[in-house]
């Protein structure tokens, strides 16, 4: 057998080893590519799907198993995101994606130190604006979870200056200004926010109950209002407007509020409370007292706080 058909014969021979290889590779890869596609319309159980499919075909890929780590996630299955996460780390040591992912499992199971741990591996991981983003915002939630508000303060403000529109960071960055007892900085945030967008309602909530905290019940009452009417399937939010109503003795209103917050949800035992003491403060103790004592029932301990004993106690005994 001459040189060249030894040669034909053993290019034919690597062709038909290879060629099933590289079938089996464009397969994983198109499973891989469709699974990218559902996850970005949040079709997470169809991309988890496919991704198994790439995974059993190609386990090569530290892409492939941060992109399952990122589903089980969003499917709020917490163990299996990190597993996925150690394997991404077993093939590639110094993925930032993954030091992220696991600092906001950690959020979730409210692991703050080991958060802030994770957080941090991805700032030295990366230099890519939109991780920074994150890993700043979410420390900076860790460590206000943890009352280290200056530190909080100090990552908020270093996201602060990569992204200065967000909503998702606004928000945070006034709660924390207000945790450190600087309402003129948190309000300025939340204008701001407004800016941004006028119907992000939980601004108003918090532009009320700082207006609340200050005693000034009419802006408390416009902030909240305006919170009720983005918010309009919140039972919570008719329940702070007709206890507003109340302090202002605009009994009316506050029945109006308390009939929204009712129609939404029925037991809502913080509803009654607030329906009793309106009618102790009209002068009607015996119908008061029996819809706070309905508030009881309903579990208003068990869901809130012991102050409605003190409430009976002191009016109907």
């Amino acid at each position: 057998m001459n040189i060249l058909k030894i040669y034909n014969l053993l290019l034919i021979t690597t062709t038909l080893i290879l060629k099933p290889n590289l079938v089996f590779t464009q397969e994983a890869e198109q499973n891989y590519r469709s699974c990218l596609t559902y996850y970005e319309k949040g079709a997470y159980q169809q991309a988890l799907h496919t991704i198994n499919k790439a995974l059993e075909i190609d386990s090569s890929k530290a892409e492939y198993f941060l992109q399952r780590a990122n589903i089980h996630y969003n499917l709020g299955s917490y163990d299996n995101t990190i597993k996925d996460c150690y394997a991404t780390l077993r093939l590639r040591p110094d993925v930032p994606e993954v030091y992220l992912l696991r600092g906001k499992v950690c959020i979730v199971t409210k692991s703050y130190g080991p958060a802030i741990l994770f957080f941090g591996k991805v700032l030295k991981y990366t230099n890519e604006g939109t991780l920074r983003f994150e890993a700043y915002l979410n420390r900076g939630k860790a460590f206000s979870m943890l009352n280290r508000y200056e530190d909080a303060l100090a990552d908020f403000n270093e996201a602060y200056t990569i992204d200065n529109s967000s909503l998702e960071l606004l928000l945070p960055l006034s709660e924390t200004y207000l945790d450190l007892k600087k309402p003129d900085q948190a309000i300025q945030i939340l204008n701001n926010a407004i800016a941004q967008n006028p119907d992000y309602a939980p601004v108003y909530e918090l532009l009320g109950r700082i207006a609340y905290e200050n005693h000034d019940f009419p802006k408390a009452v416009s902030a909240y209002e305006e919170y009720a009417i983005l918010n309009p399937n919140s039972a919570e939010a008719c329940n702070t407007l007709a206890g507003l109503y109340l302090q202002m003795n605009e009994f009316v209103k506050a029945f109006g509020a308390l009939d929204k917050a009712l129609t939404i949800d029925p037991l809502e035992p913080n509803a009654y409370k607030i329906k009793g003491m309106i009618y102790i403060a009209q002068g009607d103790n015996e119908k008061g007292c029996n819809t706070l004592f309905r508030a009881m029932q309903l579990g208003y301990f068990e869901k809130y706080s012991y102050d409605l004993l003190d409430i009976y106690r002191s009016t109907c005994e």
